[in-house]
């Protein structure tokens, strides 16, 4: 995979998802920046290559997938609902959700996910609500040793994904535009109250923020060796 530094162009190779039968791997749908189809949605944003495995859910314990999830080596992350039971002229992929920009901050030396995230469900206590955890680490593997890119651990909020009516509604509470400005910065000396308060929070939706982030310490030079 390829990383052009603030490419928009699409020109990017590997920014796509493909869904293919296990058994003969004929393709089955396909997700990316091209013309949309009956077996392919098209994701205007998907304009970065995607070095990962993708994360998978199954929400309601039936033993088939519900919601995929991605990083890219632009910054950003999605989630894929997929549409088991699709009603009559449906398709296999019912949205793609984009949750986060985490590169707007720095598009040279950028946010980079080159591994999958991980996934669990927990409870917001203050609201009432279920919210899916997102964690993930940002790094760039190709250039490990970098002085130049500040790398991050994340863990994002997806406040839809164990809504009972995902499926049937038209409008998320996910905000595309989440970038580090609408995630809470976490600093030395985390407790475990302070993670509980960032996912607890009492703000309305238009308010809270969508997650949290920890800056790793910068590279700067070599460790010495004995």
């Amino acid at each position: 995979p390829t990383y052009v530094p603030g490419s928009t162009s699409g020109g990017d190779k590997g920014n796509a998802i493909y869904i293919a039968d296990a058994e003969t791997g004929a393709l089955i749908y396909s997700i990316s920046n091209q013309n949309a189809s009956t077996t392919s949605t098209k994701v205007a944003d998907m304009n970065y290559s995607i070095p990962s495995a993708v994360k998978t859910a199954d929400r309601d314990a039936d033993g088939l997938i519900d919601h995929i999830y991605v990083g890219d080596l632009g910054g950003q992350v999605f989630r894929v609902d997929i549409a088991n039971y699709p009603a009559t002229g449906g398709g296999l992929v019912r949205r793609v959700s984009k949750l986060a920009d985490l590169n707007t901050i720095d598009k040279v030396n950028g946010v980079r996910f080159y591994e999958p995230p991980s996934f669990a469900p927990t409870n917001d206590s203050i609201n009432g609500i279920k919210v899916g955890l997102l964690s993930l680490g940002s790094g760039n593997k190709s250039f490990p040793m970098l002085t130049t890119a500040q790398d991050y651990t994340f863990m994002l909020f997806d406040w839809d994904v164990m809504s009972s009516d995902l499926y049937s509604r038209t409008t998320e509470i996910a905000d595309p535009n989440t970038d580090l400005s609408k995630l809470v910065q976490l600093k030395d000396g985390i407790t475990k109250s302070t993670l509980s308060n960032v996912i607890n929070q009492t703000a309305t939706t238009s308010t809270r923020k969508n997650g949290w982030y920890y800056a790793c310490l910068l590279y700067t030079s070599p460790s010495p060796r004995d």
